[in-house]
């Protein structure tokens, strides 16, 4: 079966997110790695708001499959092949780890979209 997620996020609220918290608070939705990996980007909300979609879109995907699944949205790393292309990473459930899960991200200049789609 093939399970997909979607989801879009507005670049202006996710800059404003990151304007109002800290780096602590920004921890209960962003891995470590994700928050140097946007901070060094030129546009850093943008890249912050693309990971959010994916995670989200992730989450989605995951949930339609098993629902009972729990699974917070700092579980879900989004990082990158040497080509660039965003890949999943569980940081806390190694029960899905192996799951065949494609993800792709977009962006706009005023919005950043994303696809998960999940095989099992």
């Amino acid at each position: 079966m093939i399970f997909v997620g979607n989801d879009i996020v507005e670049i202006e609220r996710i800059n404003t997110f990151i304007q109002n918290h800290k780096i602590k608070e920004l921890a209960h939705v962003f891995t470590q790695t994700e928050i140097q990996y946007c901070q060094s980007k030129t546009s850093p909300s943008t890249h912050f708001a693309g990971r959010f979609a994916a995670k989200e879109a992730v989450k989605k995907a995951l949930l339609s499959a098993f629902p009972d699944l729990v699974l917070p949205i700092n579980s879900i790393s989004i990082k990158n092949k040497d080509n660039g292309a965003p890949y999943v990473v569980f940081e806390h459930n190694a029960s899905i780890q192996n799951k065949s899960l494609q993800v792709s991200i977009s962006h706009s200049v005023s919005h950043a979209t994303a696809v998960a789609i999940l095989e099992i």
